[in-house]
């Protein structure tokens, strides 16, 4: 389709067939085709400047809860004391992700003090390496629960991450860190053996990753688990 000239006012026309059989069509006076070429025009035109206001929208969120958390949670400490810690968090953090990861679930109530470490959106977790797995899930926008509890027969435990992958799949991850203590360890062993009564393993639907010697993660490892395991 090739646009030209005329008195001032855009020709539109459709060449058909090859070489010396070419036949040019004028659709100049076809007015239904030349509103639709028109719309189609205004609202690509249209989509990208959508997609960019999305995207500024988008980072300007993320910017502003990375710089007030800290003073949501003084704000509401200090003028609404009475407020429990679950509902502190409500009031802080706004609701991220589906609908799945922001419906109600048994989530673990042990030494709720612990959980010192606050990832870019709102939620507290125990340990360093468990935020970078956290900000690791956001990045990749796989929703997840934190410490969701499971029980069958006389056994509870709480998955460190439950995630719901694209295929609607739950994958469990467990991270451990206290590595070099004996009774950690042995806990760890008989938590796969419950996991494994539960439906999960770890060449299926169960990731496990391990700080290292000296109390670090390998960030290398947690991508290699995200784009093999959970990402489809």
């Amino acid at each position: 389709m090739i646009r030209t000239r005329s008195q001032g006012r855009p020709i539109i026309m459709r060449i058909r067939g090859i070489g010396a059989e070419r036949k040019r069509e004028s659709i100049t006076k076809d007015h239904d085709m030349q509103v639709k070429i028109a719309r189609r025009s205004l609202l690509e035109k249209e989509l990208q400047t959508a997609n960019a206001q999305i995207e500024a929208l988008r980072k300007a969120e993320e910017t502003i809860a990375k710089n007030c958390l800290p003073d949501r949670r003084r704000y509401i400490i200090e003028n609404y004391g009475w407020l429990t810690d679950e509902e502190i968090e409500v009031c802080c953090y706004p609701a991220y992700g589906s609908d799945w990861e922001n419906a109600p679930y048994e989530k673990l109530q042990y030494h709720a003090e612990e959980l010192k470490h606050v990832t870019s959106h709102g939620l507290r977790v125990r340990s360093k390496s468990e935020l970078l797995i956290a900000e690791a899930l956001y990045k990749h926008g796989l929703p997840f629960r934190y410490e969701q509890v499971y029980r069958i027969e006389k056994y509870t435990v709480s998955a460190d991450f439950t995630i719901k992958r694209s295929d609607g799949k739950i994958i469990i991850w467990e991270h451990e860190g206290l590595i070099n203590t004996r009774s950690y360890l042995d806990w760890q062993r008989k938590k796969a053996e419950i996991y494994a009564m539960l439906g999960f393993y770890p060449w299926d639907n169960l990731v496990i990753t391990y700080d290292t010697a000296d109390g670090n993660i390998d960030l290398r490892i947690v991508e290699s688990e995200i784009r093999n395991r959970l990402l489809i």
